[in-house]
């Protein structure tokens, strides 16, 4: 089963982002299999994020609800250990999905995402 998302191309992403349920592609990458799981996974990722943070809030206190809604971002940005985890798994997907080596990947994984990790460590993650 699909979770619902929005597909839309953006010539003012490099490859591709997703915020919330929103996957933008430039257009350069739009049939890049891989690059549309690995940023599918970050939908995902979302839902459970949303989910959880939806019945911790309703726990605590029900009208606060909506804010809810920014739980995986507010985690993305501000945890790294989350924010590793979402990559290597969006990674991974990619990886799967397109039969490419690690390098270029581990490459990006080390150095774009604010991790502290090298390029080894990033290596080791995503094999």
């Amino acid at each position: 089963m699909k979770l619902p998302h929005l597909r839309l191309e953006s010539d003012r992403v490099a490859h591709a982002a997703t915020n919330a349920f929103v996957i933008r592609t430039n257009p350069l990458y739009k049939n890049n299999v891989g690059l549309y799981m690995h940023e599918y996974e970050h939908v995902k990722q979302f839902y459970f994020a949303w989910l959880m943070g939806s019945a911790v809030v309703c726990f605590i206190y029900m009208p606060a609800l909506p804010v809810a809604f920014g739980t995986h971002s507010l985690l993305y940005l501000t945890v790294k250990k989350y924010r590793k985890w979402c990559e290597v798994k969006a990674y991974r997907k990619q990886i799967k999905v397109n039969g490419y080596g690690t390098d270029f990947y581990a490459k990006a994984l080390a150095n774009d995402y604010n991790l502290g990790i090298s390029f080894i460590e990033a290596k080791k993650l995503l094999s």
